[in-house]
């Protein structure tokens, strides 16, 4: 509980006041350049390079494209993230991150545990916050 106290004192001291800087002069972000009129191929060929910076293995996996983003593996190295293409450029922008990050878990996982109760995430919520930090080998 300690370490839990600390932290979000940290918090307070820190993060508090810039927040209430922020609010304060109520900037308005330019950010019509995410909208509109993006080729498919070149928003497929943004998505595979922000896939491929964060890690994602592109010779153990692929991208797809359907109605509602999700990933799937069928083993350490055939894992499948998939994405959509909207008029706003940003919302298949953060499928892709969220989603290589799941693959980057699942391409992961070591060869000896893959396709076992072991080598599956504890839960959809562990799964949900581990698959951007960590990876398991």
């Amino acid at each position: 509980m300690e370490n839990l106290d600390e932290f979000f004192d940290i918090l307070k001291k820190e993060l508090a006041p810039f927040l209430k800087q922020v609010v304060k002069e109520s900037r308005k972000v330019d950010d019509r350049f995410l909208k509109g009129g993006y080729p498919e191929e070149k928003q497929e060929e943004l998505a595979r390079f922000l896939a491929e910076y964060v890690g994602f293995d592109f010779d153990k996996g692929v991208l797809a494209v359907s109605a509602h983003p999700f990933t799937t593996n069928l083993h350490n190295k055939d894992v499948r993230i998939t994405t959509h293409y909207t008029d706003s450029v940003d919302s298949s922008l953060f499928s892709v991150i969220h989603e290589a990050g799941h693959g980057i878990y699942e391409l992961g996982i070591r060869d000896e545990l893959t396709l076992t109760p072991a080598g599956q995430g504890a839960s959809m919520g562990m799964h949900e916050s581990q698959s951007r930090f960590l990876k398991i080998s």
